[in-house]
């Protein structure tokens, strides 16, 4: 069994596309065992079932943890003591006017500290800033000079040292799913050859953007590209 970890982000992006379906495909056909931690709960379950606006989402993630096909995960003394210092260690590497830059928060750490206290885990987050920790840490701070125009300086060091401790972690989008869904053929029935099937992907790829997947352009052309019908 491969252990995927789900921060909170692709959980919403899929549920408010009605494409929650897939945990339950992928864990038949794929063998996948699908985990969240308590805090990620909160924001996909226990928060939003108290509103109006998001409360349908809630009771359909809630039946899927009922089916044990997205199971909680019971959060060590180790796992409290990496979140918290990747929490402190992450929110020291960037300043900007000699104070620090705050980017760490403590729901999408501590599904990174649980993944990473596993062993070599997939993790799916649809958050910019903490894919780019794993995979590319100097964009974030490109990407803040460019929002906040003011130069953000970097403790390179501490940086280096976050980026390799995380690159033991493989990094997913929800849009990551929903093209090797339409691959497995998860979707055949809504379409009947590669045209419409293109246009099908696309239509599912840019409604996880619009729904809260950090994906540019650029990237949904990629997919386009890439994804064998």
């Amino acid at each position: 069994m491969r252990n995927v970890f789900l921060d909170s982000g692709p959980i919403i992006t899929l549920a408010t596309n009605n494409l929650l379906h897939l945990f339950e495909d992928y864990k038949k056909n794929n063998e996948l065992e699908f985990y969240i931690t308590p805090e990620v709960k909160k924001e996909v379950v226990d928060n939003p079932i108290k509103t109006k606006k998001f409360r349908l989402e809630a009771y359909q993630v809630l039946e899927l943890i009922k089916k044990d096909i997205i199971k909680i995960i019971k959060i060590t003394k180790e796992d409290e003591l990496l979140t918290n210092r990747l929490i402190n260690d992450i929110n020291k590497i960037y300043s900007a006017n000699a104070k620090d830059v705050f980017i760490a928060h403590r729901g999408e750490i501590e599904i990174v500290a649980v993944a990473l206290n596993r062993g070599k885990s997939t993790l799916v987050v649809d958050e910019r800033t903490t894919r780019q920790l794993v995979e590319n840490p100097i964009l974030i701070a490109n990407r803040m000079e460019n929002k906040l125009h003011t130069k953000i300086h970097i403790d390179y060091k501490l940086m280096e040292d976050i980026h390799k401790e995380l690159s033991f972690l493989k990094v997913l989008r929800s849009v990551d799913l929903v093209s090797r869904a339409v691959e497995l053929n998860y979707f055949k029935n809504f379409y009947d050859n590669k045209k419409t099937g293109k246009e099908f992907l696309e239509g599912m790829l840019w409604a996880c953007k619009l729904k809260g997947c950090a994906v540019m352009d650029l990237e949904i052309d990629e997919y386009l590209k890439e994804v064998k019908l």
